[in-house]
């Protein structure tokens, strides 16, 4: 618990994360987060000595939601060197909404979740990562793709350099978000 806490109150990221050893192994059929529960969840995760290590990350049911995510990144917090998948699928708008509103009252998310979780669903996501460490930095990718309710949806980002220090990072770019209405 106190790398948990290191993580989230620590000064320094950075820091906190190369130091910080925890690991979560956890099966369930449902975990209950006050007004939330997820259903079907199937945890495999760890940190250690700066590495992240998802062997398993499957939630069956959030709010309607399914999410899964896999990969390793090795220097999470400065030179990230690595892949992780994951994603998420959603059939019910309104499911989500309210877990926005539960999680998140009274916040733009929320508002934004109520108006367009409806529309936008159903919802495909994936997410891959790719970082390769390139000197004291990393250049890393993202990819996002999918689709939100009649809309197909692909971007990709890029980053080279120090993730502790992203403000001064060589290059980020965001280049040709494309979103487009599928054919009907």
């Amino acid at each position: 618990m106190r790398s948990l806490a290191a993580l989230v109150a620590g000064n320094d990221p950075a820091t906190s994360l190369a130091a910080s050893d925890f690991a979560l192994k956890l099966r369930a059929e449902a975990v209950d987060f006050g007004t939330v529960t997820a259903g079907g969840v199937d945890v495999d995760a760890r940190l250690e000595g700066g590495t992240l290590g998802l062997d398993r990350f499957r939630v069956r049911d959030l709010a309607g939601a399914a999410i899964t995510a896999s990969g390793r990144i090795v220097d999470v917090a400065r030179a990230p060197d690595g892949r992780i998948e994951a994603s998420v699928s959603v059939e019910d708008g309104k499911a989500a909404a309210q877990l926005a509103a539960d999680l998140l009252p009274e916040s733009r998310t929320a508002a934004l979740a109520a108006v367009a979780g409806p529309v936008a669903t159903p919802l495909r996501l994936r997410v891959e990562l790719d970082a390769r460490a390139k000197g004291e930095g990393t250049v890393a990718a993202a990819v996002l793709s999918g689709t939100a309710g009649a809309t197909q949806i692909e971007t990709r980002m890029a980053f080279e350099g120090r993730v502790d220090r992203w403000r001064d990072a060589a290059s980020i770019s965001m280049p040709g978000w494309r979103g487009r209405t599928a054919p009907g």
